[in-house]
């Protein structure tokens, strides 16, 4: 978001309508100050009125525009802090498996993170879109929200009983018998698709600092229980895997 560059004379020039030509965001003395001056300048109520009203439209998309710079900020830091604890999982994870456990654990790690961003980011993305559009005409979002929650719900069912129909080859031959991944990956997809859901939402809202603190919280929760299990000595790679599907819940 890019803030507009105004310029607003407390004495700028009016044009024929009496609205201001052009000028810089007064600061507060000033601006109280020229309009004290209003009384004298000969001009009718309406044309004062006018010229006041676009100095503070001016000031308040200033404000605006500062806002959302801030809140994009929000987001980036929040992709930041992802990135790295996805990261740092990674490693903690894989440092306290061995053998097997540590060969399953990244196969279902590739798996969770194609089927998930991979299905249900085209989802976030299109919500986000549609509720800024509607949003800018005034609408509300409530009835696109329902009918991309239902579908998305669908598609999210039609996801677990593949996963589940897929257990003996999954289980065999990607989880060496560990089942626990089913179970992690059924709950995870279902984890994937409200965390996703609710990005869309709130990008289409305008509320970017809620979907940073989002990202920052999903991988924050995930690491912390990463660690902790590390730290307890657990040797199951699908302890760490019911880690990754339900810390989308927790955040």
């Amino acid at each position: 978001i890019c803030r507009p560059r105004v310029s607003l004379r407390a004495s700028g020039e009016d044009g024929p309508d009496g609205n201001v030509v052009g000028a810089r965001i007064l600061r507060p003395n000033r601006f109280v100050g020229a309009v004290r001056g209003y009384a004298d300048d000969g001009r009718t109520p309406q044309q004062r009125a006018h010229r006041l009203d676009g100095k503070i439209l001016l000031a308040q998309v200033h404000t605006v525009g500062v806002a959302g710079d801030r809140e994009i900020g929000v987001v980036g830091a929040g992709l930041a802090v992802s990135a790295l604890t996805s990261y740092v999982f990674v490693i903690v994870s894989l440092n306290a498996l061995e053998g097997n456990a540590k060969a399953a654990f990244s196969a279902f790690w590739a798996v969770i993170f194609v089927a998930g961003p991979g299905i249900f980011l085209p989802l976030e993305q299109e919500v986000g879109r549609a509720m800024a559009h509607r949003r800018a005409q005034g609408l509300g979002g409530g009835p696109l929200v329902t009918r991309a929650a239902r579908l998305g719900g669908i598609l999210t069912a039609g996801m677990v009983v593949l996963a589940v129909a897929s257990t003996p080859l999954l289980s065999d031959q990607m989880y060496h018998g560990d089942l626990i991944f089913v179970a992690a990956l059924a709950i995870g997809l279902v984890g994937f698709y409200v965390m996703h859901l609710t990005r869309g939402v709130l990008a289409g809202a305008g509320r970017f600092r809620s979907y940073g603190e989002l990202l920052a919280a999903e991988g924050i929760i995930r690491l912390a229980a990463g660690i902790a299990l590390a730290v307890l000595g657990v040797d199951s790679a699908g302890a760490f895997a019911l880690v990754l599907a339900v810390a989308p819940f927790l955040a």
